[in-house]
């Protein structure tokens, strides 16, 4: 069935501003985790569900000093969740918590987070760090241990997050990730500038009384995802956001696929070693 965005996005966008709101009034517990004074900064935003601690049972993401919370959060959801004047005074507060670390350099885990960053530019906002996404720090990483890195030689299916409103440098961070580590990327018809929202089921109609009906809704827009990313021919589902594993990793499994969040196929690469399922959803 053709994506039709009349039909879909203004249920989508009524139901992220819903579930966005409700998210900051119960708020996320703020998580600092300092291992050592050179360790790198790794700010993993606002999901409350994530358990910080499950970063350390990784090689990968061993011994990182470790931030989550909102006060560390630039605006997750609101940046397709149209919420901006909310998203403003969000990454406000949340550039200050991060300017008062004075560290040199902070790694996002979150896409949503790199999206910030630059509405924070253009607020006239100063960051006193140099901002590094987790694409980049995923590349740097493969090629400071390029000893090690054992080839995957598989065929990817990558899901694009909402907050990607310009695509085209990242796209050319996940080629030159998946070429450093033999992962071919599929031509899909659902990618780039042609994405579609992964659903994010479980999250949309809470509040609003209309479960029944998004849910429905979050199923046609997962299974599109999950169908296109079979036909052509994937082994794995990558996604690059923790909401968009959450919503498409069990029903991607259960098209004969592997779901996997961008850090676990370079953790296969570099130590053979898959990260736990839905990291941060554990």
């Amino acid at each position: 069935m053709p994506y039709d965005s009349n039909s879909i996005q203004p249920t989508l966008r009524q139901h992220v501003d819903v579930f966005v709101n409700s998210f900051f009034v119960k708020g996320a517990r703020n998580h600092v985790r300092k291992t050592t004074y050179d360790a790198p900064w790794l700010n993993v935003g606002i999901m409350e569900k994530t358990n910080c601690e499950a970063f350390y049972s990784s090689t990968l993401f061993s011994g990182m000093n470790i931030l989550s919370g909102e006060d560390y959060s630039l605006g997750h959801g609101f940046i397709h969740g149209y919420l901006s004047n909310s998203a403003n005074d969000q990454i406000e507060r949340a550039v200050a918590s991060l300017n008062a670390l004075d560290v040199e350099e902070i790694i996002f885990y979150h896409d949503e987070s790199v999206r910030g960053l630059e509405m924070a530019c253009n607020l006239g906002l100063k960051l006193r760090f140099k901002p590094v996404s987790l694409l980049e720090w995923l590349i740097r990483k493969v090629k400071d241990h390029d000893e090690n890195v054992h080839m995957i030689d598989a065929d990817a299916a990558i899901q694009l997050p909402c907050s990607w409103s310009e695509g085209d440098e990242k796209n050319a961070l996940i080629e030159e990730l998946f070429r450093l580590i033999g992962v071919r990327r599929v031509k899909r018809t659902y990618d780039f500038n042609d994405r579609l929202c992964c659903g994010s089921r479980g999250y949309f109609g809470l509040a609003t009384g209309h479960t029944s009906k998004d849910s429905e809704q979050s199923e046609i827009q997962a299974h599109r995802n999950i169908q296109d990313a079979k036909r052509a021919g994937a082994k794995y589902l990558v996604t690059t956001c923790p909401y968009c594993y959450a919503s498409l990793a069990v029903a991607t499994k259960e098209a004969g696929m592997i779901p996997i969040q961008i850090e676990g196929l370079a953790s296969m690469a570099l130590y053979r070693e898959p990260l736990p399922d839905g990291l941060t959803f554990l």
